[in-house]
């Protein structure tokens, strides 16, 4: 539209020109051959800069075209080589997905043959796989929190109480709970409806929670956390006593709803490797839950209920049998 304008103005500057000589010859007299001497007069010596400075114009609109195509082109192949670009990385990543699509489903086929043929192994390898990684986790954070300052020791991974869950989780969820489910889903049957359905689904998590919890799942437990950690008897039954309701009722908070959905809505065959999964979010929760409190820092003899009495080998050497309320069983308490 800007050269059009440009053409148009150029085109009524020298049609003026002509009336204005044409005009000029009339009135002299003159054939307009003659009228040259006029065409020297101011109005059309300044018609005449304007001719010129619209040749310019047009030369220097016709310039920023040919720069505004060149720019364009540029732009447009840049913009072509981009797409190409990320045509080639959506190829790219279509082949990763489907590559790790046909990998999952080998694996996940290769599971099932294995959960079919060796069902116990595959259990107990699966559940506790499962639950070390759920303590790893905990302890990562919990070895996350302790360091408070730059100066700070990282906190060693503590591999008795790996091994403790780890052992624990392969005699729990499998061997106890493989012959557990089994002896559930063929005894309660869900019948044809889906009311049916859901009142064994029922059945079968309360059966879990008010009996296998309570009287066999809690006290296995802390047996095996004491066996593995070296703990005598008494210290074993402190922390059972001081740990098994609070323990008991985050176990009824977390495992209800997730066994109903076990029961619910899972195949016979994939329910123990379900419950598996859902053990390495309880890992988490349960390996915090049995770690000692912390330590109780003491700053004189009057904070503290104790006895003193003077050791015979040593004058100088105090016994002090300590004890604080806000203490735990594991509590090391420090004068």
């Amino acid at each position: 539209s800007t050269m059009r304008s440009l053409v148009l103005g150029t085109a009524s500057t020298m049609r003026s020109l002509v009336l204005l000589l044409c005009a000029a010859s009339a009135a002299e007299g003159l054939h307009p051959l003659q009228a040259r001497p006029l065409l020297r007069a101011p109005a059309v010596q300044r018609a005449r800069v304007s001719a010129v400075s619209l040749a310019d114009l047009l030369l220097l609109a016709e310039h920023q075209a040919r720069t505004a195509a060149a720019i364009s082109s540029a732009v447009t192949a840049r913009y072509g080589a981009e797409l190409a670009s990320l045509a080639d990385l959506f190829s790219l990543a279509e082949h990763q997905v489907s590559y790790a699509a046909v990998f999952g489903s080998e694996v996940a086929a290769r599971y099932g043959a294995e959960l079919v043929e060796h069902p116990l192994k595959t259990h107990v390898v699966t559940a506790a796989s499962l639950f070390l990684v759920g303590d790893a986790i905990s302890q990562s954070i919990q070895a996350a929190r302790a360091i408070r300052e730059p100066g700070d020791a990282p906190v060693a991974y503590d591999v008795r109480r790996a091994a403790s869950f780890g052992l624990f989780s392969a005699m729990w969820s499998g061997v106890f709970q493989s012959w557990w489910f089994d002896l559930l889903n063929g005894n309660i049957s869900g019948g044809t409806t889906t009311a049916e359905h859901l009142i064994a689904a029922v059945e079968k998590t309360a059966l879990c929670q008010l009996v296998s919890v309570p009287l066999a799942y809690l006290p296995l437990f802390f047996v095996v956390q004491g066996l593995v950690r070296g703990w005598s008897v008494e210290r074993t039954l402190s922390q059972a006593q001081a740990n098994y309701r609070p323990l008991l009722q985050r176990n009824w908070s977390f495992w209800w709803p997730v066994q109903f959905v076990q029961f619910g809505a899972v195949a016979a065959e994939w329910q123990l490797p379900y419950v598996s999964a859902a053990a390495l979010v309880w890992a988490i929760i349960l390996s915090a839950a049995s770690e000692p409190t912390a330590q109780v820092a003491v700053s004189s003899l009057a904070d503290i209920g104790l006895g003193a009495a003077e050791s015979s080998a040593d004058p100088n050497e105090f016994v002090l049998v300590a004890s604080a309320a806000s203490a735990g069983p594991d509590d090391d308490i420090r004068v």
